[in-house]
């Protein structure tokens, strides 16, 4: 079972990393952007999020 995730997961990174490559899409260079800047948004969130429960989890044993 834990084969087959890894599998799955190193299947969907080499299918992220082609469409990144490619655009497939071919979004115009302004929709790009937005969609870039709204990325970084949310991944900040994210790290945010994260970085609070691994201190709650570090203070909390």
């Amino acid at each position: 079972m834990l084969i087959a995730l890894i599998v799955l997961l190193a299947g969907l990174l080499a299918a992220g990393l082609v469409g990144l490559l490619t655009d497939p899409l071919h979004l115009p260079v302004p929709l790009l952007s937005v969609l870039d800047q709204r990325a970084s948004v949310i991944s900040m969130f994210i790290g945010a999020a994260g970085l609070a429960v691994s201190v709650i989890a570090l203070l909390h044993p």
